[in-house]
C-alpha cells in the first residue's frame, strides 16, 4: 500500500503540517464572530504616555519666557533646556500642574531670569531634575500655595535656590552655591530630608513651618533661620559663617546638631520667647547655646568644645548645667557618673 511506502520522517512531517493547520484554525477565532464593529486591542499614544511633552508646539513661550504652561495637566521635559537672555525658563501659568524634569536640567545664562516661575497659582508640583545658573531664583513659586518640590537640585542661582509659599512641601532636594538662601518657605510648610550646601543662609522657615532631617553646611550666614512657631527636629548645621540655628518665638528646637559654627550653635535672638530648646548637641561653636531674650526653656542639651557653652540672659528656665568628671576605664556594666537630674544640660 502507499502508506507502507512512506518513510517515518515523511509521516512525521505530514503530522506536523496537519497539527499546524488545526492550530491555525484555532488561532483564527470563531467562524461566526459576534455582531458589531471590531474593536482595537492596541493602546493609543495618549494611553501609553498620557503626559504632555514640553516643546514649542505644546508649550510655546512668549516675550518673557521660553516655555509657558497655561493649562492644568502633567508635563515632562525630553531634553535639557538652555536659558535665553532676559527670559524665564518655564512659567507655570495654571493651577494643578505637574512638571517632571525627567532627569534633565534647566541651564540658565548670564542674562536669564527665573528658572521656573509661577505666581498666584495653586497645587504646582515640580520633580526630578536640576535648575542651575539662573540670575534670579532657580525655582520661584512663592505665590503658588499648596505646591511641592521633590528630588530637585537647585545649583548656583543668583539670590536663592528655591522659594515656595505657604502650605508647601520641599522633599529630598539639594541646594548648592546659591547666593542668598538655599531653601525658603512661607507659613505652614514642610522641608524634609534636604541638603543645603554653601549657600548664603541654608534654610529660611516661615511661621509655623517645619524642618525635618535636613543638613546645612558651609553657609556664609545662618544654617537655619526661622520666623515664629517653627519646629526644627533631627537637623544638622555645620560650619556656618554665623549661627547654626537662629530661632524665633514659640519654636521647638529638638535633637539637632550644631557643629563648628562661627557664632552660636543655637541662638535665640532678642525677640525669641517661649521657645523650647531640648536634647540638642552643640560642639565647636563660639557659644553653644545663646539666648538674648527671656521666658525660654532649655533642657537636656549637651555642649562640648565651644568657646563658651551657655550664654543666657536672666529670666529663662534652664535645667541644671552639669560638668561631668572624666571616668576611669570601664569594662563591664557599671561605672560612670550618676546624674540626679535626667533633664540636666551637660557640658564637657
Amino acid at each position: 500500500m502507499i502508506h507502507s511506502k512512506l518513510r517515518p520522517t515523511a509521516v512525521t512531517a505530514l503530522s506536523a503540517l496537519a497539527l499546524a493547520g488545526i492550530a491555525g484554525l484555532i488561532a483564527a477565532g470563531p467562524l461566526n464572530p459576534p455582531a458589531g464593529p471590531v474593536a482595537s486591542v492596541y493602546k493609543t499614544l495618549g494611553e501609553v504616555e498620557p503626559r504632555i511633552a514640553i516643546n514649542q508646539i505644546n508649550t510655546p513661550g512668549d516675550a518673557g519666557t521660553s516655555v509657558r504652561i497655561t493649562q492644568p495637566g502633567s508635563y515632562y521635559l525630553t531634553a535639557d533646556l538652555v536659558g535665553v537672555t532676559a527670559k524665564n525658563g518655564i512659567e507655570i501659568a495654571a493651577s494643578d500642574v505637574t512638571v517632571d524634569l525627567n532627569g534633565f536640567a534647566l541651564n540658565g545664562t548670564s542674562g536669564g531670569s527665573w528658572g521656573i516661575y509661577s505666581s498666584n497659582q495653586s497645587r504646582i508640583r515640580v520633580v526630578g531634575g536640576t535648575v542651575r545658573g539662573w540670575n534670579s531664583v532657580g525655582v520661584y513659586m512663592y505665590n503658588a500655595t499648596a505646591s511641592r518640590l521633590e528630588r530637585v537640585t537647585v545649583d548656583g542661582n543668583g539670590p536663592s535656590g528655591a522659594v515656595l509659599g505657604s502650605d508647601c512641601i520641599i522633599d529630598s532636594c539639594i541646594a548648592r552655591g546659591n547666593g542668598q538662601t538655599g531653601f525658603f518657605v512661607d507659613a505652614s510648610s514642610v522641608i524634609r530630608d534636604c541638603v543645603a550646601d554653601s549657600n548664603g543662609t541654608g534654610f529660611s522657615l516661615g511661621t509655623t513651618s517645619r524642618a525635618l532631617r535636613c543638613t546645612a553646611s558651609g553657609s556664609t550666614g545662618d544654617g537655619f533661620s526661622t520666623f515664629d512657631g517653627v519646629t526644627i527636629q533631627d537637623c544638622i548645621s555645620y560650619l556656618s559663617g554665623q549661627n547654626g540655628f537662629n530661632v524665633g518665638t514659640h519654636c521647638l528646637i529638638e535633637r539637632n546638631v550644631a557643629d563648628a559654627n562661627t557664632g552660636a550653635g543655637i541662638y535665640g535672638r532678642n525677640t525669641s520667647i517661649r521657645t523650647l530648646i531640648r536634647g540638642n548637641n552643640a560642639t565647636r561653636n563660639a557659644q553653644g547655646i545663646k539666648l538674648d531674650a527671656s521666658s525660654n526653656l532649655v533642657t537636656g542639651n549637651t555642649c562640648t568644645l565651644n568657646t563658651t557653652h551657655f550664654v543666657i540672659v536672666a529670666g529663662n528656665r534652664v535645667s541644671s548645667i552639669l560638668t561631668l568628671a572624666s571616668s576611669p576605664a570601664i569594662n563591664g556594666s557599671t561605672g560612670g557618673t550618676s546624674v540626679a537630674d535626667p533633664d540636666a544640660n551637660l557640658a564637657y
